[in-house]
C-alpha cells in the first residue's frame, strides 16, 4: 500500500464541481481531501497503481483547466492501512490560520521556499530562528535540532505566539525558518509573517520531503515525525515506527479525546471487509482488556484492545506489510524485520507461546505470513537492577488506586526499566491489567500517584487534571535564599532546553505557575511548600532553580551532573515529595484527600 500527501494553493472557481470530480477520481483510495477556493490539500492511500492513476488524473491538463498541474506528491510506503474510508470535503480554507487581522495569508513572493539541502545550510546559521509550525505534541515527538516550540494545541493559536515574539526577532535581525509536516501550514502563514516585517523562509515540502530527499536526515532531525493517520509516526527513512497514539497524546489537555478518536479511526480500518484493491485487512480486536496500539512496554493507557499482560508487562506488536512474497512464514518476517534478533531466538519464543496473533492463537515457526497480519510478541525481560525501595498502596476502591512512590522508581516502563516501575509492580501486586496512571511524577520524585482502574471512567479523572480541579501540594528541601520574600508566585514560560532533559525559562507568555511558601528554615537550608497551578515538565525543579534555590540533590538543575557511582547513587535522593492531593471524585461525588507518609531529609546542612 502507498500513501501520498499533496497540496497546492491555486484559485478554484467551482469548488463543488472539483469536489465531485476528485471524489470519483479517488474512488479506489482511502484518505481525506479538502477543496477550497484557495486550493486543495489531501492525503490518500491505496495500491500503488491506483495512487498513480489518481495523481495523474488530478494533475491532468484536461481537469479543471489544469490548475493542479505540477503539484508535488510526497509518497511513503504503508504497513498499517492509514485510513478507513475516503472523505472529500468542501471547506472555506484548506488550512485555517486563525485570527491574523488584515494580514495576508497564502503564497507570496515575500518568502522563500528552501530545498532540503538549502534548508540544512540555513538552520546551521546563528542568525536564524528555527520555528516548528506544528502542534506541541508533534514537536515533542520529533523536531529539527534547536527548533523552537510555539506550544500551541491548534494551528489557529499560532498567530498569538508570533505576535508575542515578532518584535524581538525583528530587533535581533533574525531570519525565521519555518517547517511543518508537508509544507501547507508554512506556505499558508509565510506571507502573513512577511507582512509583519520578518525575514521568512520555509522548508519546501515539509519534513516528509526532507526525509525523502536527505539520506542522512537523522543528522538534523531528532526523534520521529507525527502523521495524522493510523501509522502515528514515521522515522527519517519514512518507515512506520512502533509509537502509539497513547504515547503521543497522554499529556495533552484533550489527550483522552484524541486517543479515542485515533482508536475509532483504527477500528474503522479493522471493520472494513477489504481495503480497496488489497487482501482482507487482518486487524481483528478480540481481546477485552485495555491497552495500547503498536509498541509494547505496557504503560497501561487506554487504546485499542490488545492481549493481556504477562508479569505486569504488555506485549509489543508489529504488522506484516501488504506484500509478503519475500516472507513465506511469520518467522521469516520477524527475522528480517528485527535483524539484531537471531532466528533461533524467535523460534524459542514461538515454542514458549510468546508470539501470538490477534485471536490469541500461538504463532509457530510453521505459521504462514499474511498481508496486514498483526503479530504480538512478549519480549525477553533483560536483567534489571532492583530498585531497593517499596511502594505503598494507600487507597483502593473499584475505580482508583493511590500509591505512595519511593524515590528512584519510574512510574511507567521506559528505557531499561520495564519490571522495575510503579505501574508494573502494582499490576502484579493487585492483579489489575487495566491499571493506568492518571498523572505522573518524575522517577527522582517521591510521593503520591493516582491510578485509574476502569477504562470507561478514566476520562472523568483525566478531566480533573485537564481542568485544574486537583489541588496538589509538594514539599522540597532547598537552600535559604537571602532576600527572597515568601510567599511568592513564580510565573514564567518554560520550554525544552538544548541540554538533554532540561527545561529553561524564556521570555513570552507564561505557561507555568507555581506558588512557593516557606515552611521552616534551619541553618542554610529550608523546607518549602510548592503548589503547582500548571503541569509543565520539571516545573517545580526549574522554578526553584530560577529562584536560586535548586532542590537538594537535583542532578539536572541548575546544571546537569553526572550520576554518582553505583554504590552511592541511592544515597542522594532528590529532596522533592508529592505530599498531598485533593479533589472531588467525579464518580462518587466524595471529597478525596490523600497524604504521603514519606519524609524528606531535613535538619542538617
Amino acid at each position: 500500500m502507498l500513501h501520498t500527501a499533496f497540496y497546492k494553493f491555486v484559485a478554484v472557481t467551482d469548488v463543488g464541481a472539483v469536489v465531485a470530480a476528485v471524489r470519483a477520481m479517488a474512488a479506489e483510495l482511502t484518505g481525506g481531501i479538502i477543496v477550497a477556493e484557495e486550493g486543495i490539500s489531501g492525503v490518500a492511500a491505496g495500491q500503488p497503481d491506483a495512487v498513480a492513476a489518481f495523481e495523474q488524473a488530478l494533475t491532468a491538463a484536461a481537469f479543471a483547466g489544469g490548475i493542479f498541474a505540477g503539484m508535488a506528491f510526497k509518497r511513503s510506503a504503508c504497513v498499517t492501512p492509514p485510513f478507513g474510508r475516503l472523505k472529500v470535503s468542501r471547506k472555506p480554507e484548506i488550512v485555517a490560520l486563525g485570527d491574523v487581522g488584515d494580514g495576508a495569508t497564502g503564497p507570496s513572493a515575500a518568502h522563500t521556499a528552501l530545498s532540503p539541502h538549502a534548508w540544512r545550510e540555513m538552520i546551521a546559521r546563528d542568525d536564524v530562528v528555527v520555528l516548528d509550525n506544528r502542534n506541541s505534541f508533534e514537536y515533542r515527538l520529533g523536531k529539527f535540532a534547536g527548533a523552537v516550540d510555539p506550544e500551541v494545541a491548534h494551528f489557529r493559536d499560532f498567530p498569538g505566539f508570533i505576535d508575542a515574539h515578532a518584535e524581538g526577532w525583528r530587533q535581533q535581525r533574525k531570519t525565521v525558518a519555518m517547517y511543518c509536516t508537508g509544507g501547507v501550514r508554512c506556505e499558508k502563514s509565510s506571507a502573513w509573517l512577511s507582512g509583519l516585517g520578518l525575514d521568512v523562509v520555509y522548508l519546501d515540502g515539509g519534513i516528509l520531503n526532507y526525509f525523502a530527499a536527505m539520506p542522512d536526515a537523522e543528522r538534523d532531525w531528532q526523534g520521529q515525525c507525527f502523521v495524522f493517520d493510523n501509522r502515528i509516526a514515521l522515522d527519517t527513512k519514512l518507515q512506520e515506527t512502533s509509537t502509539t497514539a497513547e504515547q503521543v497524546y497522554a499529556d495533552e489537555p484533550d489527550g483522552p479525546w484524541r486517543i479515542r478518536r485515533a482508536n475509532r479511526l483504527l477500528a474503522a480500518v479493522a471493520g472494513a471487509n477489504e481495503s480497496p484493491g488489497t487482501s482482507t485487512v487482518v486487524l481483528a480486536q478480540p481481546f477485552p482488556q485495555g491497552g495500547e496500539r503498536g509498541r509494547g512496554g505496557g504503560d497501561g493507557r487506554d487504546a485499542c484492545t490488545r492481549p493481556p499482560t504477562r508479569n505486569g508487562v504488555g506485549p509489543s506488536s508489529v504488522t506484516v506489510p501488504g506484500a509478503v512474497t519475500m516472507w513465506p512464514y511469520v518467522i521469516d518476517f520477524l527475522s528480517s524485520r528485527f535483524g539484531s534478533i537471531p532466528r533461533a531466538t524467535w523460534a524459542a519464543r514461538m515454542a514458549a507461546g510468546r508470539v501470538i496473533d490477534v485471536t490469541g492463537s500461538v504463532i509457530t515457526a510453521a505459521t504462514p505470513a499474511r498481508p496486514y497480519m498483526k503479530i504480538y510478541y512478549y519480549r525477553d525481560i533483560t536483567a534489571e537492577p532492583r530498585i531497593p525501595f517499596d511502594e505503598v498502596v494507600l487507597f483502593q476502591d473499584n475505580y482508583l488506586v493511590v500509591a505512595d512512590k519511593p524515590h528512584f522508581l519510574p512510574v511507567i516502563p521506559s528505557g531499561r526499566y520495564v519490571q522495575e516501575t510503579l505501574l508494573t509492580r502494582l499490576k502484579r501486586k493487585l492483579g489489575l491489567d487495566t491499571l493506568a496512571p492518571i498523572h505522573r511524577i518524575d522517577m527522582d520524585t517521591a510521593g503520591l500517584v493516582v491510578f485509574s482502574i476502569k477504562p470507561e471512567t478514566r476520562d472523568a479523572y483525566h478531566r480533573l487534571f485537564r481542568e485544574r480541579d486537583v489541588a496538589k501540594v509538594y514539599e522540597a528541601i532547598a537552600p535559604v535564599v537571602p532576600g527572597l520574600v515568601l510567599p511568592l508566585t513564580r510565573r514564567s514560560r518554560l520550554v525544552e532546553s538544548e541540554q538533554f532533559m532540561q527545561m529553561r525559562e524564556v521570555p513570552g507568555e507564561p505557561n507555568a505557575e507555581t506558588r512557593v511558601d516557606l515552611l521552616e528554615a534551619q541553618g542554610s537550608r529550608a523546607r518549602y511548600r510548592l503548589r503547582p497551578l500548571t503541569g509543565q515538565k520539571h516545573q517545580l525543579r526549574a522554578h526553584m532553580a530560577a529562584l536560586g534555590a535548586s532542590i537538594v540533590n537535583d542532578r539536572l538543575y541548575p546544571a546537569i551532573q553526572r550520576h554518582a557511582a553505583a554504590g552511592s547513587f541511592y544515597d542522594a535522593p532528590l529532596q522533592l515529595l508529592a505530599r498531598s492531593i485533593e479533589f472531588t471524585d467525579p464518580i462518587s461525588g466524595q471529597l478525596r484527600r490523600f497524604d504521603s507518609a514519606r519524609r524528606l531529609v531535613f535538619g542538617h546542612n
